[in-house]
């Protein structure tokens, strides 16, 4: 998977602290459950990070492998192929520093992005909300090898960790899937208190 910016192993500096490196364990999601709650989306529920969020019951949908990119759950459109996907979105939970605000995790994900890809641009970036919290959206171009991207990321920050979903599609395909990138993005939801992991 081609995952535009995360800011994962930025030095704590870029969140205005030390020179720490932020790092994630991998992600132990065993007891995570899918619930079917609709005909138009089903219900994924992770216990570990307490969020549920709904996905087209067309689309292939799974918890990701343990990983150090934070990635949790993702979700493959249709027709995509499992072995080089390029339209899908996926769920991130990041630790941060603590005190870390919106707005510095805002900055280090741009700056991240910016390093990791030289043909990015920013299209867009405003004020929105996830799961009830305070979030922020940027849309972004990107072009890597041999396809250009178009990518919607939201995000907030809660208890400590970043909660990213990103919608992640070749560029002319951004429109075709947009609406039902939207409707997963607005099901997503925070339950109880996190388990320790």
């Amino acid at each position: 998977i081609f995952i535009i910016g995360s800011a994962q192993n930025l030095p704590v500096s870029s969140f205005g602290s030390s020179d720490q490196v932020l790092k994630t364990s991998d992600l132990e999601t065993s007891d995570a459950v899918t619930i079917p709650i609709s005909s138009a989306l089903l219900t994924y529920e992770n216990t570990v990070y307490n969020f549920r969020i709904g996905y087209p019951q067309d689309w292939q949908a799974r918890e990701a492998d343990p990983n150090n990119m934070g990635l949790v759950y993702g979700m493959l459109t249709p027709e995509e192929d499992d072995d080089n996907p390029l339209n899908y979105l996926i769920v991130q939970v990041e630790p941060l520093p603590a005190g870390a605000t919106l707005t510095q995790y805002t900055q280090a994900l741009i700056q991240t992005m910016r390093q990791s890809n030289a043909n990015l641009q920013i299209l867009s970036t405003e004020a929105t909300t996830l799961g009830g919290h305070p979030a922020n959206e940027l849309v972004i171009t990107a072009q890597d090898q041999y396809n250009y991207l178009k990518v919607l990321k939201v995000y907030t920050i809660k208890d400590g960790k970043a909660y990213i979903i990103t919608y992640n599609t070749l560029e002319e395909n951004f429109d075709y899937y947009l609406e039902t990138a939207r409707e997963v993005m607005a099901s997503f939801e925070f339950m109880g208190k996190e388990k320790t992991i």
